[in-house]
């Protein structure tokens, strides 16, 4: 048959190379079945139009994806033959998995986005959710969470995908310009590696390089005042991990951090709720203790007062009995008084007594006249007052 040069300019072939070729020889091996089941339609259907989107082998090896467009012409006289029109649409298809790969992504932030926000979630599920999303969303073989010790000296895996399970946890790496995780750090800033083999700052421990990692792609996790860690994605194939990843993993990363310092400000909520529960129960066993001793102490006094009071009082009524014919006028006026501040300093220390207890006992609201208290406080001052040019200012 014949071909249009056109259809060559495509991937790169003469179209007298491709006079003859078969199409399990350009087509790709996940496309063929449907380019077979077109050439079938294509012979079989005279007059039908058929479409195939698939992708053709480039001369330089490479794959271009090809929208063939064909007609079975065998019935119209004047042309007798099979016509198809060929069209280069790599780009577009190129433009339609990024746009599927952000649609992708920015439902994984959404939803991780939700996860983070609950507060009681675990923080180690937390991390290990976000490894299996960077591995499925960005379709890459490894992933893994490093976070940096109290000491700010060294990483440790925390969280992983695609590595083996006792390396979480075990692993550790130094702060150091001379790993990737130490240098995205250190300069707080994405660091992507599209050839592990032609790096040369980096010094690339075994388990890394065993697994055959090729290109590699990591993010600080960063706090409020200092880092906490480091987000990496691995990938076997070179150029895998585009600098269009570096967005959805800064996006983890973001809500990690935020996952993060929020389940350590619980931490530290709870720890210093439980501190101020124990100095509350602490401060009421002191309390406890000072107002035992103040009534022991109350006690105590109210005891030592009262004894020399009743020996005055004791006196002062001896006197009264015995010795008043013998005593003038301003004499038994002054053992009146003498017996009068004998009661009332008896009062005082009761009044005194029933005050401390009142700390103790339940408050009650109640109204009261001011009047009547000042009117009693002249009446216990009216003796010092007398003779006195007093002012009250209430």
């Amino acid at each position: 048959g014949a071909c249009n040069p056109c259809k060559g300019l495509c991937h790169g072939y003469s179209a007298e190379q491709l006079v003859g070729c078969l199409a399990d020889e350009l087509v790709h091996p996940e496309d063929l079945a449907k380019t077979i089941e077109l050439l079938h339609r294509w012979t079989h259907q005279p007059g039908a139009d058929v479409t195939v989107q698939h992708r053709v082998r480039h001369q330089n090896g490479s794959w271009v994806w090809l929208e063939t467009v064909g007609t079975n012409l065998l019935a119209d006289p004047s042309v007798n033959a099979f016509v198809a029109n060929y069209r280069d649409i790599t780009e577009r298809k190129r433009t339609e998995e990024r746009l599927k790969t952000l649609v992708a992504q920015h439902a994984a932030i959404a939803d991780f986005g939700t996860i983070a926000l609950v507060g009681s979630i675990d923080l180690s599920f937390l991390l290990e959710e976000a490894v299996r999303l960077v591995t499925q969303t960005l379709q890459v073989e490894h992933a893994a969470v490093f976070e940096l010790n109290a000491e700010g000296t060294a990483l440790r895996m925390s969280a992983a995908m695609g590595w083996e399970q006792d390396l979480i946890g075990r692993v550790s790496l130094a702060v150091a310009e001379t790993s990737q995780e130490g240098h995205t750090l250190l300069a707080n800033a994405d660091v992507l590696v599209e050839d592990l083999a032609s790096e040369t700052r980096f010094d690339w421990p075994p388990w890394l390089l065993r697994r055959g990692v090729v290109s590699s792609l990591s993010v600080p996790i960063k706090g409020r005042e200092q880092p906490l860690g480091v987000l990496v994605a691995h990938s076997s194939q070179r150029q895998k991990l585009l600098h269009e990843y570096t967005y959805f993993l800064k996006c983890i990363a973001y809500r990690l951090a935020a996952a993060t310092e929020r389940r350590r400000a619980h931490e530290e909520i709870a720890r210093l709720n439980a501190d101020l529960e124990q100095r509350v129960v602490a401060r009421t066993a002191e309390l406890k203790a000072a107002y035992q001793e103040m009534e022991a102490f109350s006690y105590s006094i109210s005891h030592d007062l009262r004894a020399p009071l009743r020996h005055i009082g004791g006196f002062v009524e001896l006197l009264q009995e015995e010795a008043t014919g013998s005593l003038n006028e301003e004499c038994r006026s002054y053992l009146t008084t003498i017996a009068d501040a004998s009661r009332h300093m008896g009062r005082l220390i009761d009044d005194l007594l029933e005050l401390s207890r009142t700390s103790r006992a339940e408050l009650h609201l109640a109204r009261f006249t001011l009047k009547e208290l000042v009117n009693s406080v002249q009446r216990g001052l009216h003796k010092e007052c007398q003779g006195r040019e007093i002012e009250w200012v209430i």
